[in-house]
């Protein structure tokens, strides 16, 4: 039976992602919510790509994908991006089978390196280094919510402001005046703490790596997109870091 088929005797909802540009397939009952995305061709790209917006999405899990050897492929967004993924055994679908039980034998009990889990590693990881060079709790808190905050804004498309994050962190000057910006548009109320203003280029060079994903190579998978990300993982973002300040004192 045709892939197709089995997803729609499965009772999957057909849709197209126009961000990926393929199709998306969401299965959802009360045990489980379930995204399958499929593409029939092999484009390098556009499956890095896909990968990248899946592992940020955190609950769209499954990718299928023709590789170079025109295989079809499973890829889990608990896996590394150069990991290649399960080869798909193409199995009758029994009606006595849930699709979340068809599937499950792709999907890793016990995910590793999903978004949630790499985030919030990394939040500790900058937290600490920011300590290590000098920066007092409170300090190195507000840095990384002023960061993450404009970044989220910039990758839901919601900043008014051109000039991007990433590009200003090259430089302590540029970031000082990013920050600026962005208080003097709320009216003085968004960044109140004054190490924001005197930040120094040591501090902008782990920032970076922050939002790259890239303070360790256990860590790195993908750059975090907040566009993709899901709210309530955002949210974790500050409860784990108010937890950390909690500990500390």
């Amino acid at each position: 039976m045709a892939l197709n088929e089995i997803l729609k005797n499965q009772g999957w909802r057909r849709r197209v992602d126009k961000d990926a540009g393929v199709k998306k397939f969401e299965f959802e009952d009360d045990r489980d919510t379930l995204k399958i995305y499929l593409s029939d061709k092999y484009d390098s790209e556009q499956i890095k790509s896909i990968k990248s917006k899946l592992w940020n999405e955190y609950y769209s899990r499954i990718f299928l994908y023709r590789n170079s050897k025109n295989n079809l492929l499973v890829w889990t967004n608990s896996q590394s991006p150069d990991k290649e993924g399960i080869g798909y055994e193409e199995t009758p679908f029994n009606e006595k089978i849930s699709p979340i039980e068809y599937w499950s034998k792709y999907i890793p009990k016990t995910p590793k390196n999903t978004v949630d889990k790499i985030l919030e590693e990394s939040i500790v990881v900058v937290f600490n280094r920011l300590k290590t060079i000098g920066h007092k709790d409170d300090d190195a808190i507000a840095i990384i919510l002023a960061c993450t905050f404009i970044r989220f804004l910039e990758d839901k498309g919601l900043s008014d402001i051109d000039n991007e994050l990433i590009n200003s962190l090259n430089s302590k000057t540029d970031t000082v005046k990013l920050f600026k910006e962005y208080n003097s548009l709320h009216n003085g109320e968004l960044f109140k703490n004054d190490i924001l203003y005197d930040i120094n280029k040591e501090t902008c060079d782990l920032l970076l790596k922050f939002l790259k994903n890239r303070l360790s190579p256990q860590l790195s998978l993908f750059e975090f997109n907040f566009k993709y990300i899901p709210v309530e993982l955002i949210s974790n973002v500050y409860e784990k870091l108010l937890n950390l300040n909690s500990i500390e004192r």
